[in-house]
């Protein structure tokens, strides 16, 4: 096997155990679908490879073989990251299912409270406030899942004048995730380490508020 073949064989032998070695975190299942999809054309580009390199063509001499296979696995990869990044939200509520899930945990405070694998924290922002268009009055918690979790809270005037702060709620969240943050009275977000601990930081929002006057 010369030298060009080898590197285009340990390329795609190495695509494939990178993404068998990093499943998708948290899983999902329609971007799992196209791995399974993308792993499988890397094996045929693989087999097409080491064909050219057994006597039915001179791998040297092949150099329409060897820019199909180029240009092929990055047909695949640019596909695979636009399904993906179009699919980044399913499985996600949406917005206007989020309000009706409101409930009251405190005397006139309504919470919305929901954490989730947000493609980025701008996403999650984006549906916060789109939440925010049917539930205008109470306090909005969202928290990103992932390996350094965010949370992200937003609270209406009304409650910002009783004394509540979307500031304050983060920093009581954020211990839980081994993490730092704070903001305004309206709106505040925070950061940290902690995976497992989101579910506690999104908690530890709602036992604040029931304490709210």
């Amino acid at each position: 096997m010369n030298a060009v073949m080898r590197r285009t064989t340990n390329m795609l032998v190495g695509s494939d155990e990178f993404l068998t070695i990093h499943p998708i975190v948290p899983a999902n299942p329609k971007a799992a679908a196209e791995i399974v999809i993308l792993k499988a054309s890397i094996a045929e580009m693989t087999t097409l490879a080491a064909t050219q390199d057994g006597g039915h063509a001179a791998w040297s001499g092949a150099s329409d073989e060897r820019e199909y296979l180029k240009l092929k696995l990055q047909d695949e990869l640019r596909e695979t990251r636009r399904r993906l990044k179009a699919g980044g939200g399913a499985g996600l509520p949406k917005p206007g299912e989020l309000a009706a899930r409101a409930e009251e945990v405190g005397p006139g405070v309504k919470l919305v409270s929901f954490a989730g694998p947000f493609e980025s924290i701008d996403a999650l922002k984006g549906v916060a406030k789109d939440v925010r268009g049917t539930f205008p009055d109470g306090v909005i918690a969202l928290g990103l899942e992932g390996d350094e979790p965010q949370i992200f809270v937003t609270v209406s005037d009304d409650l910002v004048a009783r004394g509540v702060s979307a500031g304050n709620l983060v920093k009581e969240a954020v211990a839980a995730i081994d993490g730092r943050g704070g903001g305004r009275p309206e709106m505040a977000q925070g950061k940290g380490t902690k995976a497992d601990g989101l579910g506690q930081a999104m908690e530890a929002i709602r036992t604040a508020l029931t304490k709210a006057g």
